[in-house]
């Protein structure tokens, strides 16, 4: 490092005339004036200790390679904001036309309670549902806005935890919400049910430009969205650096979000399954299964539906709905837009089973023409490489009419055989445990 006499410095020093004058407030740019002897022995000596720094832990290319990771992640946190900022728009859209349904629920409820046989309790609970989300549409545009101008000015020392702690308070008005939903989802469904407000509602919607089978969809989404704000803030929290200010702040956030959706995730999962009944009943023909404020829908999914005379067979191809009560075979019919019901299944006293070897056998048996079949007098099956293949599915073994003893032995002539198959070994364990959980519970209930 190069070092300078006292008689250099004190000539860089007074280089400068003009700088020199002490009643003169202008100072000559590119001069040295300002330092004083002592500040220039610290700067040396400061300048000294990070070139030996440098030099032992520290390359040229460590260096570059530092900065473009440190670049990075403020682009990776700029698109986790950008993508949280766009799914919140829709779900800002969202809240708007539940908050038109409401409002024309509510209005619709007071002015004709007396032809919709609406007791008191429901139309409270429709005010109440109308306020939270008021309240919550409040939040996420605050949010939104807030978030907005951060990123409007967005930097490598920008700082949004604040905006996250103030959504996190202000999301406590979900609670109320969830806790009043079962009662909305009664009070809809006794709605629903008269021809009445239907017809008045659907004339309100249509003003609105707000389809009738948006309400459930809309109606859904604020359980769905809590996680959106967990998952960006692990985003922000892995592309930031521990030595930032607003990194701790990030982490503990990122910890209360997480931790207030696992405590929510049963009365969220339960809700959705309330609703999912409402919305099976109303686009179900002649479906038996009404609301009720215990009965949950599980599981639906379509399965193929296995003919014990042709079990190779995959074309019966139903709908199978299973409830915490019972399970549901529906079928869409030619030319019908809404699944028809064809037949419910009870599971008290009900024996599940996988399927054993010879019937999965038979099922992988594949059927060929045969153009000669009188003169060779030979079978048109053949079996294709069982080892190349495997079928998939259940069977429910289910009582005519349940017994009152739980101990009855079942037997081929008091029960019925259904045989479903599945397209993988996961959707049939899937099928199967919560079979298993709904035929324990329905007959601990006997």
């Amino acid at each position: 490092m190069e070092t300078y006499s006292n008689t250099e410095l004190s000539s860089a020093i007074h280089f400068s005339p003009i700088a020199y004058q002490h009643d003169l407030k202008y100072i000559e740019p590119n001069t040295l004036s300002f330092i004083t002897l002592p500040m220039y022995r610290q700067l040396m000596s400061d300048l000294s200790i990070i070139d030996d720094f440098c030099e032992e832990y520290a390359t040229e290319e460590v260096y570059d390679e530092y900065v473009v990771d440190r670049a990075r992640d403020v682009v990776q946190k700029h698109d986790a904001i950008q993508a949280l900022l766009q799914s919140e728009t829709d779900h800002i859209d969202t809240l708007a036309r539940l908050q038109v349904y409401c409002t024309s629920l509510q209005h619709e409820c007071q002015a004709y309670s007396s032809n919709l046989h609406l007791n008191s309790i429901h139309i409270n609970e429709l005010k109440t549902l109308l306020k939270n989300v008021y309240s919550m549409i409040n939040v996420h545009r605050q949010f939104h806005r807030e978030l907005s101008e951060r990123l409007k000015i967005w930097g490598p020392t920008q700082l949004v935890a604040d905006v996250f702690v103030q959504l996190y308070e202000g999301l406590a008005s979900y609670e109320s919400f969830q806790n009043h939903y079962p009662v909305v989802i009664m009070a809809l469904d006794s709605l629903f049910k008269s021809p009445f407000f239907m017809k008045r509602m659907a004339s309100c919607m249509e003003a609105n430009e707000c389809p009738m089978q948006d309400m459930l969809a809309c109606l859904k989404s604020p359980l769905l969205r809590f996680g959106a704000y967990s998952y960006a803030l692990e985003q922000l929290v892995q592309h930031t650096e521990p030595s930032q200010p607003q990194y701790l702040c990030l982490l503990h956030t990122a910890h209360k979000f997480q931790t207030r959706e696992k405590m929510w995730k049963e009365i969220i999962q339960d809700r959705l399954r309330h609703a999912d009944v409402l919305h099976a009943y109303l686009n179900f023909q002649h479906c038996p299964m009404v609301v009720t404020p215990t009965r949950r829908l599980l599981l639906r999914a379509q399965l193929i539906r296995v003919n014990i005379t042709d079990p190779s067979s995959i074309s019966d191809i139903r709908t199978y709905i299973l409830y915490n009560d019972v399970l549901v075979i529906c079928r869409r019919e030619r030319k019908e837009s809404r699944l028809q019901y064809k037949e419910s299944i009870s599971l008290a006293q009900a024996y599940i089973r996988p399927l054993n070897k010879q019937l999965i056998s038979r099922m992988l048996e594949v059927k060929k023409p045969n153009s000669f079949p009188l003169l060779f007098n030979r079978k048109s099956t053949q079996k294709d490489n069982a080892s190349d293949q495997m079928a998939y599915g259940f069977e429910v073994f289910a009582p005519h009419s349940p017994s009152a003893d739980a101990f009855a032995p079942i037997s081929a002539k008091t029960c019925r055989r259904y045989i479903m198959r599945t397209r993988t070994l996961e959707e049939q364990q899937l099928w199967m445990g919560r079979l298993y959980e709904v035929a324990s519970s329905m007959s601990q209930r006997l």
